[in-house]
């Protein structure tokens, strides 16, 4: 089962908050930039992803994202997990989407929004990409150890169509959705382990299980994955051979 390591170390944080004596969640939530510039420097965070809030006091919203080089990938994997270590707190159920703000090679504050389909004031359910289903809090893994989310057939497709495959990690109870907490006080956060920590043994990666090319029968002894055509007949085009 192939690895693969974050590209280039291109992985971080994004946060935005209000000024210090204003609760608005909405206007984090869904700004077009955000207020801290993206760290792809950042060894570890205990706010990777979620809210804090303290009821009129401030609002913070924190999204991670993580950069894939897919190149090597043409045909779509049989299955991947994309794997995390927790750093101390894990109180945010979260989801993994489709991110595009390393398309021009570049993060900045810019970029904090850069999700395809994502619109302010609208919940991202049904506008934006999901690569995973619902990675509930008792998923999350303790401080130091791993969690592994299962990829959905969407984020296979894309790792072998797209060269940059790019992740972000957002809330679910808040951000996923667009849900206001007004007047609440929260504190739900997800915080993990990034590529610049020190060693390799915290790393995020994305495990995979190649999937199948070429034609999908022995013939006369020959592995079936070393045939890509016959008689230039595409290999994909044929549904039985004499009737097998």
């Amino acid at each position: 089962m192939p690895d693969l390591s974050v590209s280039g170390n291109v992985d971080g944080l994004f946060v935005a908050a209000t000024n210090f004596g204003t609760e608005n969640y909405p206007s984090v939530r869904n700004a077009s930039a955000a207020t801290q510039a993206p760290s792809t420097t950042l060894s570890n965070s205990t706010q990777g992803a979620g809210v804090v809030q303290f009821a009129g006091a401030i609002s913070i919203n924190y999204r991670s994202f993580f950069v894939f080089n897919t190149t090597g990938i043409t045909v779509a994997p049989s299955s991947a997990t994309f794997s995390v270590f927790t750093r101390t707190n894990r109180t945010s159920p979260c989801r993994i989407i489709k991110y595009g703000g390393y398309s021009d090679a570049s993060i900045t504050t810019g970029d904090y929004d850069d999700i395809p389909g994502f619109s302010a004031n609208n919940t991202m359910s049904g506008n934006v990409t999901d690569y995973s289903g619902v990675i509930s809090t008792s998923d999350i893994a303790t401080d130091g150890n791993r969690t592994d989310v299962t990829l959905n057939a969407t984020a296979l497709s894309d790792m072998a169509s797209l060269g940059l495959f790019q992740i972000m990690i957002v809330g679910n109870t808040y951000d996923y959705p667009n849900n206001n907490p007004a007047g609440q006080s929260v504190d739900e956060r997800w915080g993990m382990y990034y590529s610049n920590n020190s060693g390799d043994s915290l790393d995020p990666f994305i495990s995979y299980v190649a999937g199948a090319t070429g034609y999908s029968h022995d013939v006369s002894g020959l592995a079936a994955g070393s045939i890509g055509k016959i008689k230039a007949l595409a290999a994909g085009s044929i549904g039985k051979v004499i009737g097998k």
